[in-house]
């Protein structure tokens, strides 16, 4: 059973297989400057664009939808015309 209060292991093993940490270093990157993006953005819509909240909020959603069929069309797709992921 792993322990949620020791770090430890986990990072052992992350730090022994380098392909690894730089998996988590590019993502950690990534991240971090996708939240920053994100709050920038927030703040050019309302002060430069003058949206309102509501209306901010229904174009996040759209965007977390577009994201959601992204992420669920490639496996049909590949099926429907005989393509296999590697």
């Amino acid at each position: 059973m792993v322990s949620r209060r020791c770090p430890a292991p986990g990072l052992r093993l992350l730090m022994a297989n380098r392909t690894l940490l730089a998996i988590t270093g590019a993502t950690a990157t990534a991240m971090f400057f996708n939240s920053a993006l994100e709050a920038v953005y927030l703040i050019y819509m309302t002060r430069n664009l003058g949206l309102s909240a509501g209306l901010i909020g229904i174009i996040f959603g759209a965007g977390s939808v577009g994201f959601l069929v992204g992420a669920l069309l490639p496996g049909r797709l590949s099926a429907r015309i005989d393509w296999a992921l590697c």
